[in-house]
This record gives structure tokens, C-alpha cells and sequence, in this order.
């Protein structure tokens, strides 16, 4: 699906437009595009086509509700910091706004078995 055709995807019969769900069997341009624009107009989009097991997207699924179901102080244990670019995150800014959301960075390494210290976890200018 080329990104126009991404773009009139998102209208349903109703006319209300709907989030944009992006195919990962496109090519690498298409997906660029699409995730660009996805990004620009909506924040957010679903992929399919991404071959995850169903019960792990499951299991990962349930572990996360359980997470951000915790209290605010057993998140904060695992808060990211300076030195790690993994753990939890209660406060970030958006074109210096502060955004409504919590969230759990997973840090930046391709490799999951490096450290959390690793050279390849400290933040957005670390190598890949």
C-alpha cells in the first residue's frame, strides 16, 4: 500500500477517519512514508504483518497492564536515569509541554542481551 493509498485507508463508510494501520510487507520507502505520516497526523498507528507470536504480544501485554497498574512509588524503582536509557518515565516533554502520559523506555540497543549501562544504551546518540 503506497502512501496515498495509506491516506484514503483511513476513511470508513461513515466518514469518520480511523488510525492508520501500517502493513510491514511494504516496501522500506512505503514504510517510511507511512510511518512519517502517521506520526505527523495521528501520534500513533497499528502494524500488521510484524510476525510477533500471538502469545507473546500477549504475555507482554499483561505484564505492561500489570506494570503501569503498580503504584507510583514501585514504578519509580526502575526509573530511567542520566546513565540508563531503559525504565520507567513519569514526566517528558513534547515541544516543551509537558505530556499527560507515563511510559517504560526499552532502550536503544539491537543487541537485548547489552547492558543496561552499555555504550549502546545511553540515550539517542549512541551508536547503533
Amino acid at each position: 500500500m503506497g502512501v496515498s493509498e495509506a491516506t484514503t485507508s483511513l476513511s470508513c463508510d461513515s466518514g469518520i477517519e480511523k488510525p492508520p494501520v501500517i502493513d510491514l510487507s511494504a516496501s522500506e520507502e512505503e514504510l517510511v512514508d507511512q510511518v512519517k505520516n502517521a506520526c505527523q497526523r495521528w501520534g500513533f498507528f497499528q502494524i500488521t504483518a510484524h510476525e510477533v507470536d500471538d502469545e507473546l504480544r500477549n504475555r507482554f501485554e499483561s505484564m505492561m497492564r500489570a506494570f503501569f497498574a503498580l503504584p507510583e512509588e514501585d514504578k519509580m524503582q526502575c526509573e530511567r536515569s542520566a546513565d540508563n536509557a531503559r525504565g520507567f518515565v513519569r514526566e517528558e516533554m513534547t515541544k516543551q509541554k509537558l505530556d499527560n502520559k507515563q511510559c517504560f523506555d526499552m532502550g536503544n540497543a539491537r543487541d537485548w542481551n547489552s547492558e543496561d549501562d552499555g555504550v549502546v544504551n545511553q540515550g539517542s546518540n549512541a551508536p547503533l
